[in-house]
């Protein structure tokens, strides 16, 4: 199994693949030849917009890969859910550098991974998603701010506004989230490798 995390110019934490002993690989997803390669895609958070990473979603909704998007991922996915290729975040106050409640719909992709109806996420953002259809949305904070966005007939296709890599070794949903998405990546990585030998 091998995932293919987006390339960001800043850090971002590995926390998750490295404690789980998950094969990955940094790519640019300029490079769509590459993209057959994986068996689940990763956006990180990241402080610029990368229009490039719309055609990486677009791929794993049409192939049904598994992908994971997080804080700028999350909006990245949230883009293309609205048909944009472009940045459509505003600005917000009050979600940099806190932690806060959010709740989330009973009927979601994502309570079936959590099971739970409200969690303490960490915020580490300054711009959020204005709108979008409350099909995709699985999560909001009390002040109304979309959190977590989803299309439930893909095997994995979730995107979150909160950072679960950094509350990794301390938070069992963040865990749960990683999990089932190296899960779903094992199990596209076996439907792959069945198809190969048929």
């Amino acid at each position: 199994m091998l995932i293919g995390i987006a390339y960001r110019s800043d850090e971002f934490k590995l926390i998750p693949f490295e404690k789980e002993q998950i094969n990955y690989e940094i790519f640019s997803p300029k490079e769509e030849d590459k993209y057959s390669k994986y068996d689940g895609f990763y956006l990180p958070g990241g402080d610029g917009w990368y229009k490039e990473d719309i055609k990486l979603i677009k791929y794993a909704k049409e192939n049904n890969i598994p992908i994971l998007g997080v804080c700028l991922g999350m909006q990245e996915i949230s883009a293309f859910l609205l048909n944009e290729e472009k940045d459509i975040t505003k600005k917000i106050n009050n979600h940099n550098a806190t932690e806060h409640l959010i709740s989330i719909k009973k009927d979601s992709f994502l309570y079936n991974i959590v099971k739970r109806e409200e969690i303490f996420v960490n915020s580490r953002h300054n711009d959020y998603i204005p709108k979008l259809s409350s099909l995709y949305v699985s999560a909001r904070s009390l002040d109304n701010c979309i959190e977590a966005v989803e299309i439930k007939d893909n095997s994995f296709f979730l995107g979150v506004q909160w950072h679960p890599e950094s509350l990794y070794e301390k938070d069992e949903a963040s865990r749960r989230i990683f999990r089932e998405f190296f899960l779903k990546c094992e199990e596209n990585f076996s439907q792959k490798i069945h198809k190969k030998n048929r």
